[in-house]
Order: C-alpha cells, then sequence, then structure tokens
C-alpha cells in the first residue's frame, strides 16, 4: 500500500515548519554544517520525515531564504505606500529595509548568505525576492527624472544599499569599535547620502 498524500493544508503547514527551523539552524551554524537529520531533529521528527516536504537541503535553503526576501520586499512596500515624493520615497525605502534587518537578524542574514550552488538554482531577479531593490531604484529614477536628484538612479541605490549594509554587518559583527552605535549611524548615513545628490528644495 502507497503512502497517504498528504493534504495541502497538512503540507503548507508542515513546510512552514521546517522553514521556522531551518532558518534557526542556518543561520547559528551556516548553510554548510546544517544536515537534514539536524532539521529533523530540532523538529523532533525521524530523519526521513523532512523528505517528505522537501527533496533536499538546497531546496529547504532556497525557500527559507526567498520567504526572507518577500517579507523584507512587504516590509519596504508598507512604508512607502503613502509616499508621494520620490525623494522621500527613497529615503523610506532604506529607512525600512534597516528596521527589518536589525529587527530580523537571522532572516537578514540569510538573505545575503549567497553561495555559488545556490544562485544557478534560485535566480533572483525572477522572483518577487527584489521588490524592495526595484521600489527604491523607482523612486531614485523617478527623482532623477523629475530633476530632484542629479546622481544616477542605479550609482544612487547602491550606496545607499551599501552604506545601510555595511553598517548592520558592522554591528553584526562587533566592529563599530570608535563610539558611535549602530542606531546613531544610520538615519544620518542615508540622510548625508541624500543630501550629497538630491537637489535642495527653494
Amino acid at each position: 500500500m502507497g503512502r497517504e498524500k498528504l493534504k495541502d493544508e497538512d503540507l503548507i503547514e508542515a513546510r512552514a515548519m521546517i522553514c521556522q527551523a531551518s532558518l534557526k539552524l542556518f543561520a547559528a551554524s551556516g548553510y554548510d554544517a546544517v544536515t537534514m537529520r539536524a532539521i529533523a531533529a530540532e523538529l523532533g521528527w525521524s530523519a526521513m520525515t523532512t523528505y517528505r516536504y522537501f527533496p533536499n537541503k538546497q531546496s529547504i535553503f532556497e525557500a527559507v531564504r526567498e520567504a526572507a526576501l518577500i517579507r523584507l520586499s512587504d516590509a519596504v512596500a508598507d512604508a512607502t505606500r503613502d509616499c508621494t515624493n520620490p525623494v522621500e520615497r527613497l529615503r523610506s525605502s532604506f529607512v525600512a529595509y534597516a528596521a527589518f534587518a536589525i529587527d530580523n537578524p537571522n532572516e537578514y542574514a540569510l538573505a545575503f548568505e549567497v553561495y555559488e550552488q545556490e544562485m544557478a538554482a534560485f535566480p533572483l531577479s525572477t522572483t518577487d525576492t527584489l521588490r524592495s531593490w526595484q521600489i527604491s531604484y523607482d523612486a531614485a529614477q523617478e527623482a532623477y527624472a523629475a530633476g530632484l536628484m542629479t546622481q544616477d538612479p542605479n550609482l544612487a541605490v547602491h550606496l545607499l544599499w551599501a552604506g545601510v549594509h555595511g553598517i548592520i554587518e558592522l554591528s553584526s559583527a562587533r566592529r563599530l569599535i570608535f563610539g558611535i552605535a549602530r542606531d546613531e549611524l544610520i538615519t544620518p548615513m542615508i540622510d548625508t547620502l541624500l543630501s550629497s545628490f538630491t537637489v535642495p528644495s527653494v
């Protein structure tokens, strides 16, 4: 007699449980150190049960990482939805980006933990996961087209992202050692960069 087919709701629930447990393990130990057996043990399942829901560890990693990036995109979208001024929308997108990284350190770390073998199988540009970047880029492009910004939109977004990401990473690595804390740096850094390539309002 064959194995009973899983109901859709049971499949969704089980996959969500696996992703949650895996997020914790990936963040704590890194991709290479985590095994399917360890994920099953974290859930109190038998070693083979996890394979009913995911074929391998890479597929779990991809699902967890994609979910983290979509949550980041949702946070940025929510924060910028009511911003009619494109410069303010650009600013709000990176303030929200930073807030997500601070409030969800495990998800943020996993979102940017890239492995060569995953990149071919997980093309971010074809999914909803790059929406946060697109929101920022569209705002920068609109500001540039309206004459509100002098910097190339793509370079502007890269500069802002590198600044925010750099502060988050330095803080995570405990390398902000010169007396100014992460939360005191992020907003001034965003505002300083924006002021350097936006046109002052008259």
